[in-house]
């Protein structure tokens, strides 16, 4: 029998080289479904178009009970926001990941990066964010209330007293209170923590008499007063400092994901399915201002 000639099975093998080359290239290209979860964005997708192919919200998020609350045991969720966006996902036919905790002052850098979809927790549109994504609109608004020590007088209906260098805020780095102080009252000293360690830490400053004045949220306030009764007091005034939207961020010019974010929430208001939301966690009227309907019903006889 003849020998098969060396250049015989040298050409086979180069054949079978590129052959399989070939194979994992096109396994593992951009785009090809072995290489790139279904979740992630095609290259220049949108993420209204992304969310439509795949049928997946991705939510980043901050923990602020009973905003978003997450059992440090189990990793279970639960909250205000929480369940308005399952109930979201659930009307759109969608599924909900909520993916990753992001630090306050981060949240353009993770939607802006594709690592999420959206910051699924109310922050205010105030014109230090709002150059870094879109709002949607807020289903609730919040008062952003200075709070001091119950003996302290010197800012009592003067909350320009409070824009001194002989006072201290406390604030939360990357959140709404160290903006409010930045901008409000820049000749004050700031007292910042991270942003991880939590809303309680903030006010605590201010009863152990490390800061002067912090700027929350009541319902937080009321969290600390059970267990710290007469502690600290809101300023007294005759109008609300501020009044905040609880807005969402999105991705800065991705107008049709806001319109279908927009079109959801208000259909839960329209139900009363995020009345029934903010009750079933005891977010009284005072604490959690109601937005006004766009309707209104005829007068009874």
């Amino acid at each position: 029998m003849p020998k098969t000639p060396l250049a015989f099975y040298l050409h086979v093998i180069a054949i079978v080289v590129v052959i399989v080359a070939g194979n994992n290239f096109l396994s593992t290209k951009p785009g090809s479904a072995v290489s790139q979860p279904t979740s992630a964005a095609a290259p220049g997708e949108s993420v209204f178009d992304r969310v439509l192919r795949t049928k997946t919200i991705r939510c980043g998020y901050g923990v602020w009970p009973p905003i978003i609350a997450k059992d440090p045991n189990t990793g279970q969720m639960s909250g205000i926001y929480y369940d308005v966006m399952n109930e979201v996902g659930k009307k759109l036919g969608f599924k909900v990941d909520w993916v990753e905790e992001v630090p306050w002052g981060d949240f353009s850098t993770a939607i802006d990066a594709g690592r999420i979809d959206m910051f699924c927790a109310p922050m205010a549109p105030v014109p230090a964010r709002i150059a870094q994504a879109y709002f949607t609109s807020g289903i609730a608004y919040i008062e952003m209330a200075p709070f001091v020590r119950a003996d302290d007088t010197r800012f009592d209906n003067n909350f320009e007293r409070i824009n001194s260098p002989d006072v201290t805020l406390s604030v939360i780095d990357g959140e709404l209170s160290s903006i409010i102080a930045r901008e409000s009252f820049p000749k004050a000293k700031l007292l910042e923590i991270a942003p991880l360690v939590g809303n309680s830490q903030a006010i605590i400053n201010v009863a152990e008499r490390k800061a002067d004045v912090v700027f929350i949220e009541p319902f937080s306030v009321e969290e600390y007063m059970k267990n710290n009764p007469g502690k600290i007091k809101k300023l007294p005034s005759a109008e609300p400092w501020g009044i905040m939207s609880g807005s969402m961020p999105t991705k800065l010019g991705d107008d049709k994901f806001l319109w279908l974010m927009n079109a959801s929430l208000q259909h839960l208001q329209n139900i009363g399915f995020v009345e029934r939301t903010l009750q079933h966690y005891n977010a009284s009227p005072s604490m959690y201002l109601r937005s006004s309907k766009p309707y209104q019903l005829p007068a009874k006889n």
